[in-house]
């Protein structure tokens, strides 16, 4: 699953399949994706010292990629 989280001057973005979609948080690992027509809600999934490690989208859990 092509997702990018990305944190630029202080703001995260969000891209899927290659194209930004806007955000807005909803608790500090929650937000919605706008995504086309669709509201879609988003965890962040970190671990026991606050690292993210997957995403919670789309009913799926999809792994952090290391870079």
């Amino acid at each position: 699953m092509d997702i990018v989280l990305s944190a630029k001057n202080g703001t995260l973005t969000f891209s899927y399949k290659g194209e930004m979609y806007p955000i807005h948080f909803i608790r500090e690992n929650e937000f919605y994706a706008f995504i086309d027509d669709v509201t879609e809600p988003v965890e962040i999934l970190v671990d026991e010292n606050g690292i993210a490690k997957a995403l919670s989208i789309f009913h799926r859990i999809v792994p952090k990629k290391s870079l």
